[in-house]
């Protein structure tokens, strides 16, 4: 430590300076200009003794520059003075001074009241220095708790997520759930229908006016059936078969549907080119995504509006594939569905293809469609797009990968249905498809037994075991499944061809070697032509049991 005398008395600085060369280290000045030099240099004093009475500046005025400068207002200041006045003493300690030294003093004294000050000095400065100190462990401390708490938000935003994205998942196994059960019930319900129908078109002329009711019945049957199966692609419990498809039958399908039932206030506006690339695909699934993104325009325009559908061939280069990164370069098909309607804030755009996200109105919709498109557009290797403004209507872009492959939509046959000969056992729970079942395969040429009980159909089977060629089960039944039936059969008679039929069963598997005997699967409601062309096809081919 260094202490700083300022005196202009020549006797006094020695006496002063000798009191305290045996402490410290010690500079003396003779006046004001110097000590505050000093004092704002890179090495300023830790101590002071400032005599009052200078020739230019007095102490007094020294010390008040010392305390009005940020710098130097920490030095501790000792007033020496030859007069000791109260006023005088009572002003150096207004200034700041520490203490006041009045002429002439003892060296002992001096020194004590100076080794007093320096030890406070010290004190002062390591209680700064623990102060610094601690203030960089809080600063640190504090910077480490602000990390642990947002490493806590973000673990505890991730495990929200975690939880919507359960919920989630537990919301599409019980839609899951609950499609199985519907599709199992609406297609033996459908089934009934059409079969029955096409049974009393039987006995009508194609004059007959009821003829023309009941072609419309089994149309509207039929699309039910795709009802169904789209309900069970979305809960992820049916596969779909992709084929080389042309697209422009499909939208001009859904457009001429959609304009029949659209207000006519909204215009439907069509661009689409003479031919287009084909792309593989599932019919059903585009004309869901056809009619999902129409109906959506639709609702967005209200009671007026253009709706317009646009079908062209694109290629995704290095320019477009800014938009859609995740595609590979290449061909593609673009559907293009635009309306007018009052359009998207940025906030909804981005999770308009969310599940169970909507902007209508509590009733009018479940959030579930453009989620849905949105899959079945991944499914096909394509992407969609939403291009929306606030008042400036909507776009949906959605591109398919188009392919060389050429094959056809199949479709029913303008052929006759074939006919054939043989004995089949017909094995349904629901007793009006049992009696349907028999009555079409009657019509056709083949000798049907029918039961609605399992076990009852076992028993018969296992009594008389050559007396059939062909069995035919449900899936579904009380006491024993389908399968479990098959197997039996299969025990007793390796030979027999068993066709499993069902309305809805995440246990069918297409792999037949895993249930001996199943020749074929077919999938409720089955039409007369798909009975005549599966049992005549299975009848026909060479076995032992139908050389009989």
């Amino acid at each position: 430590m260094n202490v700083l005398v300022v005196d202009d008395e020549v006797v006094s600085r020695k006496m002063l300076q000798k009191i305290i060369e045996g402490l410290c280290e010690c500079r003396v000045v003779e006046g004001g200009m110097e000590a505050l030099q000093i004092a704002t240099s890179e090495d300023p004093p830790d101590l002071i003794l400032l005599d009052v009475m200078m020739p230019g500046m007095t102490g007094y005025e020294v010390c008040r520059r010392l305390k009005d400068n940020r710098g130097t207002s920490h030095i501790p200041v000792i007033f020496i003075s030859g007069e000791r006045r109260p006023e005088d003493e009572a002003r150096g300690f207004e200034l700041g001074a520490v203490d006041y030294i009045t002429k002439p003093f003892k060296p002992a004294i001096v020194k004590i009241r100076i080794q007093t000050h320096l030890e406070l000095t010290r004190h002062r400065d390591n209680l700064e220095e623990l102060v610094s100190q601690r203030t960089n462990e809080l600063i640190t401390l504090n910077e480490t708790l602000k990390q642990e708490i947002e490493e806590h938000t973000k673990a505890e935003k991730e495990r929200n997520e975690l939880e919507k994205q359960l919920l989630h998942t537990q919301k599409m196994q019980a839609i899951g759930t609950l499609a199985g059960g519907i599709a199992h019930d609406f297609n033996n319900i459908l089934a009934a229908i059409l079969s029955f129908a096409e049974l009393s078109m039987l006995d009508l002329t194609k004059e007959d006016p009821l003829h023309r009711n009941l072609e419309q019945i089994i149309k509207a049957g039929t699309r039910a059936k795709d009802l169904v199966s789209q309900i069970l692609f979305f809960s992820r419990q049916s596969k779909h078969e992709k084929i080389s498809l042309d697209t422009i039958p499909i939208v001009k399908e859904v457009l001429k549907l959609l304009g029949a039932s659209f207000p006519s206030t909204i215009e439907i506006r069509r661009n689409i080119s003479t031919q287009v690339g084909m792309i593989m695909a599932d019919p059903t699934q585009i004309h869901q995504i056809l009619m999902n993104l129409c109906t959506n325009a639709s609702h967005a325009m209200g009671d007026k509006g253009i709706l317009t559908v646009s079908l062209e061939d694109v290629v995704c280069d290095a320019d477009s594939r800014k938009d859609y990164p995740e595609l590979t370069p290449g061909p593609y098909l673009k559907l293009t569905v635009s309306d007018t309607g009052h359009g998207m804030d940025p906030a909804t755009v981005e999770r308009v293809f969310d599940p169970y996200f909507t902007t209508k109105q509590p009733g009018e919709g479940t959030g579930l469609g453009l989620a849905v498109v949105s899959g079945i557009v991944n499914t096909h290797g394509g992407s969609i797009k939403v291009f929306s403004e606030r008042g400036s209507g909507t776009s949906f872009e959605v591109l398919f990968p188009t392919t060389q492959t050429v094959e056809h939509i199949r479709t029913e046959s303008a052929g006759p249905i074939p006919e054939g000969r043989g004995r089949v056992l017909f094995v349904d729970d629901e007793p009006m498809l049992a009696e349907t079942g028999k009555r079409v395969l009657n019509h056709l040429g083949y000798q049907v037994v029918a039961e609605t009980s399992s076990t009852a159909a076992l028993s018969r089977f296992r009594g008389h075991p050559d007396a059939f060629d062909l069995v035919i089960t449900d899936q579904t039944m009380p006491q024993m499944t389908g399968i479990e039936l098959s197997r039996e059969i299969f025990g007793i008679r390796p030979d027999i061809p068993i066709i499993l039929c069902t309305g809805f069963s995440e246990m069918i598997t297409e792999n037949k070697e895993e249930i001996g005997g199943i020749k074929h699967f077919l999938m409720k409601p089955i039409v007369m032509r798909e009975w005549a062309e599966v049992v005549h096809r299975i009848l026909a081919a060479p076995s032992p049991s139908n050389k009989r």
